[in-house]
């Protein structure tokens, strides 16, 4: 007998980070040009070469990684926006820029360990 699979996330650190999290998944689109966004979005260069027909039987994406305001989850079902792209992304591959300048930076270092000697 065959076991039903559960679906996964295709962010690598969604899988490990977010296990025992009830999740709505989202098939990869079959257009190309948001197939592609979302391919870029999420890291997942790797499956570029595979085409999108590949990504949208084979991979999806949770809920997590798209604004509340793109999706709507009822009892029967989550759905998605068709113009929504994922932007929500986390792990060591995903850190965001910080636009904070390197002396901003050191000199907060230093206020918090000298206010933590002194505490």
């Amino acid at each position: 007998m065959n076991a039903i699979r559960k679906p996964s996330c295709a962010v690598p650190e969604c899988v490990k980070k977010f296990i025992d999290v009830q999740r709505h998944f989202f098939k990869f689109p079959k257009k190309q040009d948001r197939w592609l966004q979302w391919v870029r979005a999420c890291g997942r260069l790797d499956l570029e070469p595979r085409g999108p027909e590949y990504a949208h039987q084979n991979c999806r994406l949770c809920h997590l990684h798209f604004e509340n305001k793109w999706y709507k989850i009822n009892k029967v079902r989550a759905r998605l926006h068709p113009d929504a792209v994922p932007t929500i992304f986390f792990g060591p591959g995903f850190q965001q820029q910080d636009n904070t300048a390197p002396e901003q930076t050191t000199q907060q270092n230093e206020e918090n360990v000298v206010k933590e000697k002194v505490d």
